[in-house]
């Protein structure tokens, strides 16, 4: 069986996702992740140290959890969609390059 590097970009995103859903699962919130919450709770248009964009898709989520996997789920979603932009952006500067640049760019990322 031979692997091919499309497969295997998918499986380690995959891995990456599952290893944080479960580690999100079982972990309470840190320090920083419950001050984030409590932004989202009472939207600013800015903060005095943090920009106000991650209050903002806090707020997002928390209409539907405020449980410690919830408050999580939207920054493991952008990770994932950044490992994705991070594969394409990799193709497209280098198109030229071996097939594997992908999963080797989004393996360094993780």
């Amino acid at each position: 069986m031979k692997l091919e590097p499309q497969p295997a970009l998918h499986v380690s995103v995959l891995a990456y996702t599952l290893l944080h859903l479960v580690v999100a699962a079982v972990l309470p919130v840190a320090a920083h992740e419950a001050h984030y919450a409590l932004y989202a709770r009472e939207i600013q248009m800015s903060y005095l140290d943090h920009p106000p964009l991650v209050a903002w898709l806090q707020a997002l989520v928390l209409p539907l959890s405020d449980s410690d996997l919830g408050l999580r789920i939207m920054p493991i979603g952008l990770s994932v969609a950044a490992q994705y932009l991070l594969a394409h952006l990799a193709r497209v500067l280098n198109p030229t390059a071996s097939p594997w640049l992908e999963v080797v760019c989004v393996l360094i990322l993780q």
